[in-house]
This record gives C-alpha cells, structure tokens and sequence, in this order.
C-alpha cells in the first residue's frame, strides 16, 4: 500500500523548496504529507530528485525509501512512472508534498475505490483532473505512462484520459496546492479556493 510523496520540481514560482515550508498545522508539508499517508495505512514513498530537500530531511523521513525520476526535467511523468516501476504491482497512490489540507479519510476513501478504474482521481473545475491525488494501477498505467513518456507527451491529464480515469469526489479544500505564495494565503483562509 504505497503512497508516493512527490517532492515537486524547481519550485520557480515559489522561490523556494514547497516541501520545505510550513503547513498551517506547523510541520513542514512534507512531514504532513506523509504522517496523513501513514494515517491513511498507506507506506510514504519519496518520489523525485530534489537532494536539496533530501539532505535536509529529519531522521524520519530519512528513513523512507527514495525513488528518483527516471530522466530528468520530464515532469511529474518521470516521477510516476519510476514510482510504478518500484511497486511492480498492485496500486499505488500519488501525493503531491503541496497539499496541506489532504485528510486521511480522504485516502482511504480513495484506496478503497482502487478497483474502479486504472486511475481514480478527483477533479476539481469540473473537467480537470488531479492527478497527484490520484490512485493508479500499476499493471494497467505503466505500459501507457512509459509510451507517453517516451513520446514525449508528458501530461498528466493526457495520461488519465488515455486511461479512462475514474472520477472521485474529494472536498474541494483538499484539492488546494500551494504554487505561489498567493495560493499560500488563499489556502489558510476559510472557503476560499484557487482560482
């Protein structure tokens, strides 16, 4: 039951690294990433090569397996599909590290709909997928993630499409990312959403 933390790429509209800030429960996002993982019965799995962040992690997330992108500068496919390779079976659940308001029933309620469909992710502005929160099977996706991939067709959203991803209802707050410090204030404000 493994979750793959994906730690991001540059950060460049932030200016700094995401899964190193602070979350509005005063760890960092990716310590809470992976604690509402672990709460969820899912194992967190490090998915990126940020060894910036790595060096700078505590004892604990030491301690997680790291899986690095199977090439570079290929987006977040690169991470999904090596986090695919290292599972060889079963399913597994993409985290992005930037999204501080994910709840571990909301996981749950996710892995246990892992049989619907090769992917089951949430969409959030009605016909847009997230596919960092998103449950894929691995004997299903991988052929077609590596195709697209070595296509060069590196988006996420064709990759759900082309898998017939199944739709699950996730509280729109959850969905909420931080790429930019406005999203940041947006996001530790009460009802609002990203626009």
């Amino acid at each position: 039951m493994i979750c793959g933390v994906f730690l991001g790429g540059i950060s460049s509209r932030m200016g700094e690294p995401k899964a190193l800030m602070i979350a509005p429960s005063g760890e960092t996002l990716l310590a809470r990433t992976c604690r509402v993982a672990r709460e969820a019965g899912l194992t967190p799995v490090l998915v990126g090569p940020r060894a910036e962040i790595v060096a700078r992690l505590d004892d604990d997330e030491l301690s997680l397996a790291r899986v690095a992108d199977v090439e570079n500068e290929r987006g977040p496919l690169g991470g999904l599909v090596a986090l695919l390779r290292f599972a060889r079976e079963g399913h597994v659940l993409a985290l992005a590290c930037d999204m501080p308001h994910v709840e571990p029933e909301t996981l749950r309620a996710m892995w246990s709909a892992r049989e619907s469909g090769a992917v089951v992710a949430p969409r959030s502005g009605g016909d847009t997928w997230e596919p960092l929160v998103a449950v894929y099977e691995v004997a299903r996706v991988l052929p077609i993630a590596e195709a697209r991939l070595q296509e060069g067709k590196l988006g996420l959203q064709g990759l759900c499409e082309a898998c017939g991803a199944r739709a699950i209802d996730v509280p729109a707050r959850e969905l909420h990312d931080w790429d930019t410090l406005a999203d940041v204030a947006r996001s530790q404000t009460p009802g609002t959403q990203k626009s």
